[in-house]
């Protein structure tokens, strides 16, 4: 499954998990889907949900933070750096 196919799996499996959210409507475009999707994986209780939607989600998080990358220390400025003082 390519990284689009799992941000659109995710994004209604999460809208069909969500009695308030079902019906939410989300602009085609890859930026509002991924806000939608970290919003309704940051609103969900915790309870059962399919494995198969675990495994997409793990595959789809792994991913994104391969592509971002991982922030080390050494990238961080101090404030000294960042402001002069």
């Amino acid at each position: 499954m390519k990284q689009q196919e799992r941000l659109d799996f995710l994004l209604e499996k999460l809208k069909e998990d969500s009695v308030q959210y079902k019906n939410l409507q989300v602009e085609e475009n890859e930026t509002a889907k991924k806000e939608a999707v970290r919003s309704l994986m940051n609103i969900r209780m915790p309870r059962y949900i399919d494995r198969k939607i675990l495994k997409v989600q793990d595959e789809f998080l792994q991913n994104q933070t391969f592509e971002k990358g991982i922030v080390t220390l050494d990238m961080i400025p101090t404030v000294k750096e960042q402001h002069g003082s």
